[in-house]
């Protein structure tokens, strides 16, 4: 769950929600600025971990391409 206080000049752009429930990833306007918002519950397994953040951070760069 990704909490935005509500007078908050916010405008968001796209959500990308895992199905595993291992990330949320928001592309928002925040006041005149863009930002990309990333909660995220990693695996504990340092094999799974390697794995997860290459794809979080392929999953970033496809989110700012835009």
């Amino acid at each position: 769950m990704v909490l935005v206080k509500i007078n908050l000049d916010f405008n968001l752009k796209t959500v990308k929600v895992d199905p595993e429930g291992r990330y949320i990833m928001l592309d928002a306007i925040m006041q005149d600025s863009r930002y990309c918002l990333l909660n995220i519950y990693a695996p504990n397994k340092c094999r799974e971990q390697f794995q997860f953040f290459y794809y979080i951070s392929e999953e970033i760069k496809t989110l700012t391409a835009e």
